[in-house]
């Protein structure tokens, strides 16, 4: 049985009936809400043209959600605040297509990085950044460890009239025991082959021990935010116009990848496995993505 919240207006049902007809890969529950229209599927094989192309492990992850995020942006210039943007991958591909990005984050070395791309990179904790209004804020895996209420009310007091918040994050707290066990043969079908290293501690090393995962790191498990309540909040903020369920445990194996051409092929066949367990109902999904029209 999956073990995953039901979004009010997204029933079980729809999803599996969607998955039943094959939808190819990166589906995504998508209303059209500015006509009032019910969430309707929609195929990844309508994804944007131009998507620019990566070479490297951390490119083809921010690939994945860059096709998601592009989706419910204005067209270009629009002006975006990506919050705890890391290395600067999304917002650096973001402003190559024309978007005026500004990239926030705690950490200085992360800031000194992204600075070091050009991108305008601020550094600074959220909410406590000022901004004048833009017209999306961006939460990439980085919501979880905020304090949400906080995190969402500011984005919102930032946006434009129709604004939108856009998140990617994950569900950690509620992984079955059946999606670890299909990480855990996942992980031990590539260490056999020799094309990816196992880590010595963390999330994956626990899954392989047959551990407790589900605190991979326990200093920080106070600060992680359920999915459930991610939504919650967000829903409290607006209205939610897009939430899906999508692969997530790919992303943990870039470390363990060699950085050439032989481990970007394994990243992007582990993706299409993935999904395509997602899609047969083979395998609880992970990820999770929300989109607040303000």
């Amino acid at each position: 049985m999956w073990v995953c919240e039901v979004a009010a207006r997204i029933p079980w049902e729809v999803f599996s009936r969607a998955n039943s007809r094959g939808i190819s890969p990166y589906e995504r529950l998508v209303s059209a809400a500015e006509a009032d229209e019910p969430l309707t599927m929609k195929s990844s094989a309508d994804a944007l043209p131009g998507l620019p192309s990566r070479s490297d492990g951390e490119g083809r992850r921010s690939d994945h959600t860059l096709e998601f995020v592009r989706q419910f942006l204005p067209a270009g210039p629009a002006t975006l605040v990506e919050v705890g943007a890391g290395a600067g991958e999304l917002s650096a591909s973001l402003t190559n297509l024309g978007y005026s990005v500004v990239p926030v984050d705690s950490d200085p070395d992360a800031v000194s990085i992204m600075r070091s791309r050009g991108l305008n990179a601020v550094l600074a904790s959220w909410p406590a950044y000022e901004s004048s209004p833009v017209d999306a804020v961006i939460f990439s895996r980085s919501l979880h460890h905020l304090s949400i209420d906080a995190a969402v009310t500011h984005a919102r007091s930032i946006l434009v009239p129709a604004g939108r918040i856009i998140v990617e994050d994950f569900a950690f707290a509620d992984v079955p025991a059946m999606a670890l066990s299909w990480l855990r043969a996942l992980l031990v079908r590539l260490g056999e082959r020799g094309v990816w290293k196992a880590p010595s501690e963390g999330f994956l090393a626990n899954v392989l021990a047959g551990a407790d995962p589900c605190a991979p790191n326990a200093e920080d498990q106070h600060e992680i935010a359920s999915a459930e309540a991610m939504r919650e909040c967000l829903a409290a903020q607006g209205r939610l116009i897009h939430e899906s369920r999508v692969a997530y445990f790919y992303r943990y194996l870039v470390p363990g990848l060699s950085d050439t051409p032989s481990g970007h092929e394994i990243l992007d066949q582990t993706l299409r496995e993935e999904t395509g367990a997602i899609a047969t109902g083979a395998l609880w999904p992970l990820g999770r993505r929300w989109v607040l029209r303000t």
